[in-house]
């Protein structure tokens, strides 16, 4: 079983290298996105069986990127519930301090990044490639549009403008505002109360896309549900951070169950973490109920990067994959990477398209991806971190008021 550093640190590496896994899916499924026979539905053409075996089965993990954002929405809900732990405090303004710094900095360095290649670099009409390149750096910067990045959590964002990405981080940001009275709640209550609550506003979220008329959208599998209004789809994100705080608490308890099962068991485990994962490519989506089927997906989505995370902490075999020096360094820039990439490529295609065959530029795309990741990670990332704990230090010889979860 495996246990944190420290009863201080409370930090489990394994999981920061779980977030570089999803970060590498995630870069995967935007580059391969990018052509339109992926980014359709070929579930009804015979001639494509080998295509659609490998976007219509379980080696769709391979690059399951919608589902590999809920499990950083999980994977945030169990870290940032270590800190809140019974016995330990935080007061809130650190709390939130070293959120800011830790998610909106290295946020406002990309979309700046993005801003200004937009700015520069010269749109060309894309001819053979899916709407996820021709409908990027489309709309004009405008002072609006500068605007509602800057204060992204409090309105809706026009993503196309900058990059696809920070959609999620939204919110991230939003549910990190309330996140100390979500942990107010899972310390307090049973779990099955905490999940229960988390669940119900799930439903609340759902039905009003059916009460909104948003049950059919033009996109069937780039995102789990329409955007009619942003604040009550938090509500659905909510849960996975509910999840993963409920995963956190009973860790202990989790892994020993696990340890528990027979090899038959933990197999299962691993084909359901897979399933979960895979679950909403397994068949098209009906038309008139995308919703609907939505809505069932994401729970079996949530509960397989649930599994992931108790594989990640649980299992032996799959925690040294984990701590191997390739699957760490993916940890430590996941976050960089994640930002970065879907830049480097909407630009790379943007300066190349007419110079150099798409696999080069995919290539070229690739490896300048985790270059300008790994620059970013250490000197904007890692610099807004150390900034956050600066800024909540306590001064010397001053003991700061505390309020306990």
């Amino acid at each position: 079983m495996h246990v944190p550093d420290s009863a201080a640190s409370s930090r489990y590496h394994e999981l920061d290298s779980l977030r570089g896994v999803a970060a590498f899916t995630v870069l995967v499924f935007h580059f391969a996105m990018i052509f339109p026979i992926i980014a359709a539905d070929t579930t009804a053409r015979s001639n494509m069986l080998w295509l659609n075996i490998f976007k219509y089965s379980p080696l769709r993990i391979l690059f399951a990127g919608s589902e590999a954002v809920l499990l950083f929405f999980v994977l945030s809900g169990f870290v940032l519930s270590l800190q809140f732990k019974p016995g330990r405090s935080v007061r809130y303004p650190t709390f939130i301090i070293r959120r800011i710094c830790r998610i909106y900095l290295p946020y406002v360095a990309a979309v700046a990044l993005a801003f200004t290649l937009h700015s520069v670099i010269r749109h060309v009409t894309i001819v053979g490639l899916s709407s996820e390149v021709s409908s990027v750096w489309t709309t004009p910067i405008t002072w609006r549009t500068i605007i509602s990045h800057i204060i992204f959590i409090v309105g809706n964002v026009n993503w196309n403008a900058s990059e696809g990405v920070i959609w999620s981080l939204i919110f991230e940001m939003r549910i990190s505002v309330i996140f100390p009275l979500v942990m107010l709640m899972v310390n307090r209550l049973r779990w099955q109360i905490s999940l229960s609550i988390g669940v119900l506003l799930y439903v609340f979220a759902f039905l009003q896309n059916i009460v909104f008329g948003n049950d059919i959208a033009t996109d069937p599998y780039y995102t789990i549900f329409t955007t009619h209004n942003q604040y009550l789809d938090t509500c659905i994100y909510l849960l996975c951070f509910i999840l993963g705080a409920i995963l956190a608490k009973h860790i202990t308890e989790i892994s020993r169950f696990y340890h528990g099962l027979t090899s038959t068991g933990k197999i299962l485990i691993v084909g359901l973490t897979i399933l979960g994962f895979t679950y909403g490519y397994l068949w098209p989506l009906n038309t008139h109920h995308r919703i609907t089927q939505r809505s069932i997906t994401y729970l079996f989505n949530t509960t397989g990067a649930s599994l992931a995370i108790i594989l990640a902490l649980a299992s032996s075999r799959f925690s040294r994959f984990l701590m191997t020096k390739p699957i760490v360094f993916l940890g430590k820039i996941s976050y960089s990477l994640y930002l970065c990439h879907f830049i480097v490529l909407i630009g790379s295609i943007y300066l190349l398209y007419k110079i150099l065959p798409i696999w080069a530029i995919l290539s070229i795309a690739f490896v300048l991806s985790f270059a300008l990741a790994t620059f970013a990670y250490h000197f904007v990332e890692r610099p807004s971190i150390t900034l956050g704990k600066r800024l909540t230090k306590p001064k010397n010889n001053v003991v700061p008021a505390r309020v306990s979860y």
